[in-house]
């Protein structure tokens, strides 16, 4: 995944839910069977936005109230344009983004959307993965921020210390 174990990923999603004893009962289950802990102990990668978008995988087609899948496939237009409203971009920046989703080219609409949200990046790798759009986004936030923007627990990681050379 984008690197978390699998307490941190528990820890995460339960303080995004109102009611954690929900998530508990809902969703811990799901989390500690993707990371091996429970059923066949089969760890599960994490899945490709083209897996994603063709429905690859145990992965099932989103419905109502779920959250997973692609937003750039999943959603109709005005649930999009919703989305991408909120997440601050202006009629104009999203107007390619939904372009690329009337000709069902979505991994383009990601990495359009990404580049409106970060503006100067290229947004290389993004659409190809999600862990990419978490990876690339990080590495912006840190360029924007400057090296020494790193939390004490990632200081002695390999992948910040490649970072902080590369923004040196």
């Amino acid at each position: 995944g984008a690197g978390m174990k699998l307490e941190e990923n528990l820890q995460f999603n339960r303080a995004l839910w109102q009611d954690a004893q929900k998530f508990d009962r809902e969703h811990s289950y799901t989390l500690r069977h993707i990371y091996g802990q429970e059923g066949k102990r089969a760890d599960y990668p994490p899945l490709s936005c083209s897996k994603i978008i063709s429905g690859g995988g145990m992965l099932q087609t989103p419905g109502v109230g779920d959250f997973h899948g692609c937003p750039f496939k999943h959603f109709d237009k005005p649930q999009l344009q919703k989305l991408l409203t909120e997440f601050g971009l202006s009629f104009n920046q999203l107007l390619p983004v939904l372009k690329y989703k009337d000709t069902n080219e979505y991994q383009l609409a990601c990495r359009e959307f990404f580049m409106q949200t970060h503006p100067g990046s290229e947004g290389e790798g993004v659409g190809n993965h999600p862990n990419h759009f978490y990876e690339a986004s990080r590495r912006y936030a840190r360029r924007q921020a400057g090296p020494s923007a790193v939390s004490p627990a990632e200081a002695n990681s390999e992948k910040v210390k490649e970072e902080d050379a590369n923004l040196a």
